[in-house]
C-alpha cells in the first residue's frame, strides 16, 4: 500500500446549472446541497461517493470539446469499411495543421476523388469486397458528377461573407439591448415586453416602431435604400475581414452549443424511468403554462433582460436563499417521517478495473495514450486508481481479512456499493466477457465485443465482417470492506 494518502477534505456545497458526479458521472440532483465539494483538489461528487474516493487529486472530468466530432486520430484508407461520407471526414479531420486555401489546393481537391478512389481499390482484394468497391466506386462516380466541389462550396461561402455585414449589425444592436449600453432603450425594451405579455395587442405598434427606428439610424438619404443593408465587401477591404471575423465567431458560438448539449445529453439515458421523469415534467410544464403562462412568459423575459444589472445580481441572491431555505425545509420533513432506528452500516463490494491498449508488436499491455483513463479505473474510466496490489480501503472501510481481489468472469459489472448496474460501456446490450474477464472495444471505449475480433457495428448490418482487432480492452476486480464503527471492525 501506499505510504502516504492524502485523502479529499469534502464539504456540503450548492452547485449552480448542472454538475456532475467525478467519481460515478451521474447529475448532482437537488434543489440545494446537491453533493460535496473537496476544497483541497475541486473535486466533486455524490455524498454516497465521497466514501469511495480513495486519494485527493485533480478530476479528470469530460469536457464539451473532448466530445467534438472531429477525430484526432487519422484513419487509414485500408480500414475503410463503411461509406463514402466516412471516409471523407476520416480523412480531412486526419490534418492537424490548417492552411490557407489557396489555387493549388483548389487544383488538387478537383482530383481528391480519383486519388482516394485508387487508394480504397488498390486495398488488398478478396471476393467479400468485390461487392463493396463496385458500390464505391459508383457512389464516387456520381459524387464527381455532381456540381458539389470544395471549390464551389468556397465560393458560396465568400459571397456569404460579403454580404453578412447587415446580419452581424442586427445581433450586435440586440446584445447592446441585452448588455444594457443604452439604458434608455432597454428601458424602453423591458416596457414593451411587459404590455405585449398583458395585452397581444400591443404588437400592432411594431411595424411603426420599425419604421421609426430606420428613420433614426439613417436619417432622409437621396442614395438607393438597398444601402441600409450595408454594401458587399470584397476580399481586399477591411471590412470583408471583420466580416469573416465574425462569421467565425458565430460558427463556434454555434458548435460551442452543440458540443455542449452533446455534453449533457451523454449523461442521460432514455430508459422506462428517464422517459418517466421526463413525461411527469412535461405535464408539470403545461399544467404551468396553462394556469399562468402570461406570468411566466413575462417573469422568464425580464430575468434574461435584467440579467446584466444589478437588478440581476438582486435577484440571484434572493434566488439562491429560497433555494437554500426550501432544501432546509425538505431535510426537516425528512428527518420527520423518519424511523427513529439508525442504519447500520454494512459491508460493500469495492471494484477496480484494469485497462489495456493492444500495440502493434507487444499486443495488450498497460500502456495507454495519454489523454485517456489510467491502467486502473474505476467503473466509469474518469477516476484514476492504484493497481489492486496498491489500492487502499475507502475512508471508514477497512478490507476483510478473509478475503482477497477476485477477477469478475461472469458480468454484468455491478457496483454494489453506487447501487447501480453498468450494462458495458454504457450500451443496452450486455456483452460477455471472454475465460479471463476481458471485454474488448475500439480506441475510443466503445463498441463493446466479447473477442477482440468479431462482426460489430455496421459491419455487422450489412452482413461484412470488419475484421479489424479491438485495440482496447477492461476487466473488473472487486473485493469485500467492512465499515469501522467507533475504531471497531464489523
Amino acid at each position: 500500500m501506499p505510504s502516504v494518502i492524502k485523502y479529499h477534505v469534502f464539504q456540503e456545497k450548492t452547485f449552480q446549472g448542472l454538475v456532475y458526479c467525478d467519481y460515478c458521472g451521474k447529475m448532482l440532483w437537488g434543489i440545494a446541497r446537491q453533493g460535496v465539494h473537496c476544497a483541497e483538489c475541486g473535486y466533486n461528487c455524490h455524498t454516497s461517493c465521497s466514501d469511495l474516493v480513495i486519494q485527493c487529486r485533480q478530476p479528470r472530468r469530460l469536457s464539451p470539446d473532448s466530445l467534438s466530432v472531429t477525430d484526432s486520430e487519422p484513419e487509414s484508407l485500408s480500414k475503410y469499411r463503411t461509406s463514402y461520407d466516412d471516409t471523407n471526414s476520416s480523412t480531412h479531420s486526419s490534418t492537424r495543421k490548417p492552411r490557407k486555401l489557396d489555387t493549388s489546393d483548389m487544383t488538387r481537391s478537383q482530383s481528391s476523388s480519383k486519388l482516394l478512389e485508387d487508394a480504397l481499390l488498390k486495398s488488398p482484394t478478396s471476393n467479400k469486397n468485390k461487392a463493396f468497391r463496385k458500390s464505391l466506386k459508383h457512389q464516387l462516380q456520381q459524387h464527381n458528377e455532381s456540381s458539389m466541389s470544395p471549390h464551389a462550396t468556397a465560393k458560396a461561402f465568400t459571397r456569404l461573407v460579403a454580404r453578412s455585414k447587415a446580419f452581424f449589425y442586427v445581433a450586435k444592436f440586440i446584445y447592446d439591448i441585452y448588455s444594457w449600453k443604452n439604458k434608455l432603450f432597454s428601458i424602453l425594451v423591458c416596457i414593451f415586453w411587459i404590455a405585449t405579455c398583458l395585452n397581444s395587442s400591443t404588437l400592432v405598434i411594431i411595424p411603426p416602431l420599425l419604421i421609426l427606428l430606420l428613420y433614426t439610424q439613417t436619417g432622409i438619404i437621396t442614395q438607393p435604400a438597398s444601402q441600409i443593408l450595408f454594401p458587399r465587401f470584397d476580399e481586399n477591404t477591411s471590412e470583408y475581414y471583420q466580416n469573416l471575423e465574425n462569421m467565425q465567431h458565430a460558427f463556434l458560438f454555434f458548435i460551442r452549443v452543440y458540443d455542449n448539449f452533446a455534453y449533457h445529453l451523454q449523461h442521460i439515458t432514455l430508459n422506462s424511468t428517464m422517459y418517466k421523469l421526463l413525461f411527469i415534467v412535461s405535464i408539470c410544464l403545461s399544467g404551468l403554462i396553462y394556469v399562468c403562462g402570461t406570468w411566466f412568459m413575462m417573469a422568464t423575459g425580464l430575468m434574461i433582460l435584467v440579467n446584466k444589472t444589478w437588478v440581476g445580481s438582486l435577484l440571484e441572491i434572493v434566488l439562491q436563499f429560497l433555494v437554500e431555505f426550501l432544501q432546509t425545509c425538505i431535510d426537516l420533513v425528512q428527518r420527520v417521517f423518519k424511523t427513529e432506528t439508525k442504519s447500520v452500516p454494512h459491508p460493500i463490494q469495492v471494484s477496480v478495473y484494469e485497462n489495456q491498449r493492444w500495440w502493434a508488436g507487444n499486443g495488450y499491455t498497460s500502456q495507454l495514450l495519454r489523454s485517456e483513463r489510467s491502467g486502473w479505473s474505476n467503473i466509469t474510466g474518469l477516476e484514476p486508481l492504484p493497481s489492486k496490489e496498491e489500492m487502499p480501503s475507502p475512508t471508514h472501510y477497512v478490507w476483510a481479512d478473509d478475503d482477497q481481489w477476485h477477477l469478475d468472469t461472469t458480468g454484468p459489472w455491478a457496483d454494489d456499493a453506487l447501487e447501480i448496474v453498468f450494462l458495458y460501456f454504457n450500451h443496452s446490450t450486455l456483452i460477455e466477457c471472454d475465460e479471463n474477464g476481458w471485454v474488448y472495444s475500439d480506441h475510443r471505449w466503445q463498441n463493446a465485443r466479447s473477442r477482440p475480433e468479431s462482426i460489430t457495428g455496421r459491419a455487422a448490418a450489412i452482413g461484412q465482417n470488419d475484421g479489424s482487432r479491438a485495440l482496447t480492452r477492461r476487466r473488473r476486480w472487486y473485493r469485500k470492506a467492512n465499515p469501522i464503527i467507533h475504531g471497531k471492525t464489523i
